[in-house]
């Protein structure tokens, strides 16, 4: 092997030897970022949840928790798995992927003046829901636009956030009463 050729290999070494390092370098950073606070879509404890309201195309599904039991009063009236609203509201812990417009007026560009879904909680000791509207989906439908009723903040989730609304309210709305 000649000394040119030798040369070249050690450049290339070297060079791969840096990538390595500034890669494992930035995706430290990454982890210290991740490991930050979540900012949740809606921020609620959901032991406190007493009532669940699911809204598609003008229907309504609402859930209450009665002594200790999760029930469906609209539009039947039924029993309900306890885990399966547990499992729906802890779907919040994902939180927002990015805050799109912390002074959003224009909701109608992203689909949330007439929103696809509302879901709302009411907490004990409140008197309305907090309701979160969940409008178009982003280009490329891995997000969904979405912001809080009553807030102008207008943020990006995943869509499977939609998805997760669009299953609960189909199952919620078919279930049979006793």
């Amino acid at each position: 092997m000649n000394l040119n050729k030798i040369v070249i290999l050690a450049v290339i070494f070297l060079l791969l030897g840096v990538y390595v390092y500034i890669f494992e370098t930035g995706s430290a950073k990454v982890d210290e970022v991740v490991t930050d606070k979540v900012e949740k879509a809606l921020d609620f404890n959901v032991e406190e949840v007493l009532e669940v309201r699911i809204k598609k195309e003008g229907q309504i599904v609402l859930l209450k928790l009665l002594n200790g039991q999760w029930r469906i009063v609209k539009p039947v009236d039924a029993g309900v798995v306890n885990e399966k609203v547990h499992d729906l509201l802890t779907f919040f812990d994902c939180g927002i992927v990015r805050v799109i417009e912390a002074n959003g007026s224009n909701f109608k560009l992203y689909g949330l003046e007439n929103s696809r879904y509302e879901f709302g909680v009411k907490t004990r000791g409140d008197n309305t829901f907090q309701t979160l509207l969940i409008g178009e989906d982003a280009p490329g439908n891995l997000s969904c636009y979405a912001r809080v009723k009553g807030q102008e903040k207008v943020v990006l989730l995943g869509v499977r956030y939609r998805q997760e609304f669009d299953s609960a309210f189909t199952e919620f709305s078919q279930t049979m009463g006793p």
